[in-house]
């Protein structure tokens, strides 16, 4: 999913927002999947994190979930 810069930079602003709640260096990642029918879909992620890293959070909270 290609995403404009503009739309880029005023989603990072807003995560940047959100990131002043949480003490330290808080790792923001936001993931949106997109279903667009048919059997098709695509996602955005934007991450102040290593793709890796913040799919370990994902995994240890899914694991913590059960």
């Amino acid at each position: 999913m290609s995403v404009p810069e503009h739309v880029v930079a005023d989603i990072a602003g807003h995560l940047d927002r959100i990131a002043i709640w949480f003490k330290g260096n808080p790792k923001v990642t936001l993931l949106v999947r997109n279903d667009l029918g048919d059997g098709k879909d695509a996602d955005f992620v934007l991450t102040a994190d290593t793709l890796p890293e913040a799919i370990a959070a994902l995994q240890r909270r899914e694991a913590a979930s059960k």
